[in-house]
């Protein structure tokens, strides 16, 4: 299913606690071959054949999507300020959609807010004044001082209910939720590069990784898996042409566009004519070395969503939930387009790509059922998403925290902490010196690291061409569905379960039961025609049970087959046995004789209110410590002063843990504790010892830190926060 990766050089830092610690496996069809006759050290190979990966460092002019460009001619000149000033006025205009949400919302704003929305009411007005040029340089000056960074300015967060109201005016898409990544991580993706003079450097690093983005953006919404871009690879990088396979893509079409189709035959194919593309061009003058050639994945993106359609709103909830943007929603799509049975040729599994060592940390676990027939079906627990999302979001922030950044961070979920500290964070600081500035982030380091550093990063490292491209790749797949309305009646309704210890009982027992007392009617999620066995199965996917009889739309039916009917139990092997039923059906249960049958403690309920926005009702004043302890990071605060402040909280966070054993405080108790266990990385001993050498000095702060309490742990009853107190 992946491709299997030349192993890394010996003197690359790896760590088990990437979900994926090959970092360059991905995806079967994950494909672009660059370069595509000369072979690379960093090559990936499969059984569809070798595949080169990139090998070009992206340049700072822009492709143009469907025509060749001359990135020298004056036309392509103008078309790049006006994109530029395009650029300038999403990025005002998403400021004054927020400015909007935040006037038009029903909840009170409060001095503070009212005095910020006043501020952006100006900055909004500013700004536009100074993207039609009719201001001049000082009030431009004076207009970029109201713009903040996005860590620095409050954003009213829209609830879901909200967004997915029946407003046609603001349909539930990504592009209307305020954690879209264009609104939360200016100015990487989005947003005015207005800056000062002495900011020329780290906007033209920027404008560079805009390029690399702009690559897959198109790559993952406009071009579908039949097509091949080739561009010349040098600089400027030229647009040659753009291929279709349009016999196979009408041959698609008129299959009715089925999920699951065989893409390995149309990835041979475009392997195939990628060879004879280079070679056409090589013969017509252009240097094969580095001729790139980008495949298209819209249709694989798009299948993705389908998969992804049950699921997406407890990915957005959760993402919220630890206060992360959107792109976090898009780590499945980026490592296996949201496929729960694809296993990494380093054993790594689930639509996440969950290591064998994560998995096990977080009692992900394998095991056999025995059936009335004799036989045993396997558990794969790893190829539920509602068992292995939270955990892989849970690992995301955890990494994310300890970069201090969500763009560095997102890739240290895949290509491990320790790479990022190595092979980005001490790279930068000791090679980059032009960009090196008291004011400098960790997420500036990325994406030198990605763009005009990736040939120092890149050398003797396992930090490759799909790491490279992670982020850039999650971001592309967000924009291409950034519009699609999310039907939230879709959403997977459930209980996750386990029996009360001791207990046993067979699933036809189960089903009957539910059938003879309304059970048909509960929220499966499945078209009534189908018997309760297939409903059950759907919603237990972690289950291989075999197929069962078909239902019927005039009656309902049980369906379960003699080698599916299996016997549930409390555990199987030694690990808890966890399955799922629909809302209610536990009710049915404890009304008709087995009110002790499942145990209490175990159930988890995911529903449209399942991951609620924490907000300020459930933080305390350690959650803002801990929040301000992440900024000081960001700006390269790999401090022994930092370290133990981090392991102070990680104490009271445990502590908080333990008196008020809710589930967001167990949960970030768990974040924080990865976190610790990151910083006790020898790579986090390479960064912070680079940083006070080539620095001199910790990093400059920009805010004076609040010391830690010392006081003894507060119990949850007078826990100061700030605004509000109690959970």
């Amino acid at each position: 299913m992946s491709d299997t990766p030349t192993p890394p050089d010996a003197s690359s830092s790896r760590n088990d606690d990437a979900p994926d610690a090959s970092n360059e496996a991905s995806p079967e069809d994950e494909r672009s071959e660059e370069a595509a006759r000369a072979p690379s050290s960093d090559q990936r190979s499969s059984a569809g054949g070798n595949v080169p990966p990139e090998k070009a460092p992206p340049k700072p002019k822009r492709e143009e999507a469907g025509a060749e460009t001359d990135g020298d001619s004056p036309a392509a000149a103008l078309e790049g300020l006006q994109k530029g000033q395009e650029e300038e006025r999403r990025g005002i205009l998403a400021r004054s959609k927020l400015l909007q949400s935040m006037l038009t919302s029903n909840r009170p704003l409060g001095v503070r807010n009212m005095l910020w929305a006043t501020a952006a009411v100006l900055a909004v007005i500013a700004g536009l004044l100074a993207a039609s040029g009719r201001i001049d340089a000082v009030t431009q000056s004076i207009a970029d001082s109201f713009r903040s960074t996005p860590s620095e300015a409050p954003q009213e967060k829209r609830s879901l209910d909200e967004v997915a109201g029946d407003s046609e005016d603001e349909p539930f898409t990504f592009a209307n939720l305020a954690g879209h990544p264009d609104n939360t991580l200016q100015p990487y993706f989005s947003g005015t590069l207005a800056g000062q003079s002495d900011d020329k450097s780290r906007v033209d690093l920027i404008q560079q990784f805009r390029q690399l983005t702009d690559r897959y953006i198109k790559r993952y919404g406009e071009d579908d898996n039949f097509t091949l871009r080739i561009s010349t690879g040098g600089e400027p990088d030229t647009l040659l042409e753009v291929f279709t396979l349009e016999e196979e893509r009408q041959k698609y079409i008129e299959a009715g566009r089925p999920q699951g189709y065989n893409w390995n035959r149309i990835n041979a194919l475009r392997r195939q004519k990628t060879r004879e593309l280079v070679d056409k061009w090589v013969a017509r003058g252009v240097p094969e070395n580095p001729i790139r050639v980008k495949w298209g994945m819209a249709t694989k993106t798009e299948e993705a969503r389908r998969r992804e359609n049950p699921f997406i709103e407890y990915e957005i909830r959760l993402a919220r939930f630890f206060g992360k943007s959107l792109l976090m929603t898009e780590i499945g799509t980026k490592e296996t387009f949201n496929q729960d049975d694809l296993v990494s040729p380093v054993d790594a599994k689930s639509r996440y790509q969950l290591m064998p060592s994560l998995l096990s940390a977080y009692g992900i676990h394998r095991y056999r059922l025995s059936t009335s027939a004799g036989n045993s079906i396997l558990v794969a627990e790893e190829q539920h998403p509602l068992i292995t999302m939270e955990p892989a979001f849970k690992h995301a922030t955890a990494s994310i925290n300890a970069m201090g950044h969500e763009i560095p961070g997102i890739s240290a979920y895949h290509t491990g902490v320790n790479n990022i500290y190595n092979e980005i964070m001490v790279k930068f600081l000791k090679n980059a010196q032009e960009y090196v500035s008291p004011s400098i982030t960790t997420a500036d380091a990325y994406i030198w690291g990605v763009t005009e550093g990736f040939p120092i990063v890149s050398r003797n490292s396992s930090f490759g061409d799909f790491s490279r491209t992670y982020v850039v790749g999650a971001y592309g797949a967000l924009k291409a569905m950034e519009e699609a309305t999310i039907d939230t009646s879709q959403t997977m309704l459930a209980d996750r379960m386990a029996l009360a210890s001791g207990k046993r009982i067979t699933l036809d027992h189960v089903l009957t039961m539910l059938a003879e007392n309304g059970g048909g009617d509960l929220p499966w999620k499945a078209p009534d025609s189908l018997s309760l066995y297939t409903r059950f199965a759907r919603l237990n996917k972690h289950f291989h049970l075999p197929a069962g009889p078909d239902g019927s739309s005039d009656s309902l039916v049980v369906g379960v087959p003699e080698r599916g009917n299996v016997e549930l139990s409390a555990t199987a092997q030694g690990e808890t046995v966890r399955f799922f039923l629909p809302p209610g059906a536990r009710r049915i249960l404890n009304n008709n004789g087995h009110a002790d049958l499942i145990d209490e403690s175990s159930v988890f309920q995911f529903n449209h209110d399942t991951y609620t926005d924490p907000g300020e009702g459930m933080k305390t004043k350690y959650d803002h410590q801990y929040d301000r302890l992440i900024d000081e990071i960001r700006r390269f605060g790999f401090t022994e002063e930092n370290k133990q402040k981090l392991a102070d909280l990680v104490q009271t966070f445990e502590q908080l843990a333990a008196s008020e054993p809710t589930h967001y405080r167990k949960t970030m108790a768990d974040v924080i504790a990865k976190h610790q266990r990151f910083w006790s990385y020898p790579g986090w001993s390479n960064v912070s010892q680079t940083v006070q050498t080539v620095l001199g000095r910790a990093p400059a702060e920009t805010q004076q830190p609040e010391p830690l309490d010392d006081q003894p742990i507060q119990t949850p009853e007078n826990i100061e926060t700030g605004a509000s107190t109690g959970r």
